[in-house]
């Protein structure tokens, strides 16, 4: 599990796991594209992933998904404007 995050103009084909506190961030003319591009794997009480999309999340399973058995930590994405995530 790390912090990612995916610049300007970019198109990063590599799969993230986030947990704990990991951040994750797209810029605005950056591309995530994998089969399934965020993997959440928990974390404990009072941890909380975030990532920001500003950009380009493409899947062809899931978008994001959890992995793993666990039943702390929380997860927030960000969705901004102009952002999308699109999982087919």
């Amino acid at each position: 599990m790390a912090s990612f995050s995916v610049g300007a103009g970019v198109t990063d084909t590599t799969a993230k796991s986030v947990g704990g506190n990991d951040t994750g961030s797209i810029n605005a003319t950056g591309t995530l594209s994998d089969t399934t591009d965020i993997s959440w794997t928990g974390g404990t009480a009072g941890q909380d992933v975030v990532v920001d999309n500003y950009g380009l999340i493409s899947a062809t399973t899931r978008g994001i998904d959890t992995s793993g058995s666990f039943s702390t930590g929380s997860f927030t994405f960000n969705n901004h404007l102009g952002a999308r995530l699109i999982s087919s």
